[in-house]
């Protein structure tokens, strides 16, 4: 038996891996899988991610993932100085996920109905789906809320509803104003807004505090002949550098863009940006739903 050198496991880390399925995948199909670090791990670039099992709720395997991570960000360490952008302890692999197992899907219940869930939920746009439905005579519709409208699915279609779906599909509608909505993803620093984003009246003072720590290492050498030792000694000098606030002030109907534009004529990165999107949503000046991704 040959004796093998210790492994070197200072570059494995701890994961948590999920992923979402779509509706009607199959299995042999890839989807996207997200690696989060649960551990005291500093950077995820260059990993690799081994062949995982991933479980649902009922502790059956529905997806094996594994391969290469994409990052949104980059790390660079020397020397005791460092230089990161965005998040490096998260990211993704690329189709790395093959579904194993299908999750059952069934279109008409047991009483020859089928349901309709609207994407963008709303009462005018369930109300013209149904109308529509029923002037085709494509099945008796009924809109029971502002996200799903009922359809009683005729004889001549229930053995064949791939067609009557795709029938349905292609009805002609005039769905409402898109919902307004910010979308942030912090990994990356991205920030996407929807064209109907307004802003109420609010004041927006920005100001930036920058502290830079700077080290010396000195070393301290005796003199001949006199018993001493050498010894190492840092200095620190720490210099702060406090920008002055500048207040912009935005009236009732003001778009994002034009929030978007003031600030980066102020100098805003996109960090402190978002930080600022999220204050305004606090104190109830941006009407729009803010998700955060």
């Amino acid at each position: 038996m040959t004796n093998l050198p210790p492994l070197n496991v200072k570059n494995v880390a701890g994961v948590i891996v999920t992923a979402q399925l779509p509706p009607y995948v199959k299995a042999g199909q890839a989807v996207d899988v997200t690696i989060s670090s649960i551990g005291d791990a500093k950077s995820l670039q260059g990993g690799i991610l081994v062949r995982t099992p991933l479980r649902g709720p009922d502790n059956r395997t529905y997806v094996v993932a594994q391969g290469s991570l994409s990052l949104g960000g980059f790390g660079v360490e020397a020397n005791g100085s460092s230089v990161t952008k965005n998040t490096t302890t998260v990211g993704r692999v690329p189709n790395g996920g093959i579904v194993e197992s299908e999750v059952p899907v069934t279109l008409m219940d047991e009483n020859n109905y089928i349901y309709y869930s609207l994407l963008n939920p709303d009462f005018s746009t369930a109300s013209e789906l149904e109308t529509k439905i029923n002037k085709s005579l494509l099945g008796n519709a009924t809109a029971m809320d502002a996200a799903t409208v009922r359809v009683f699915v005729p004889a001549a279609y229930r053995t064949n509803l791939v067609d009557l779906m795709a029938r349905i599909e292609n009805l002609s509608l005039n769905p409402a104003a898109q919902a307004a909505k910010v979308v942030i993803e912090e990994r990356t620093g991205t920030l996407i807004v929807g064209q109907n984003v307004r802003i109420g009246p609010v004041a927006v003072t920005h100001g930036g505090l920058i502290i830079k720590v700077d080290t010396t290492n000195n070393v301290s050498q005796p003199g001949p002949l006199s018993n001493g030792q050498t010894t190492q000694t840092s200095e620190s000098t720490i210099t702060v550098d406090e920008k002055k606030g500048e207040t912009v002030v935005f009236e009732s109907g003001t778009t994002v863009g034009q929030l978007v534009k003031a600030l980066n004529g102020l100098g805003v990165p996109s960090r402190d940006l978002i930080t600022i999107l999220q204050n305004i949503k606090v104190s109830g000046a941006l009407n729009a739903h803010l998700e955060i991704i």
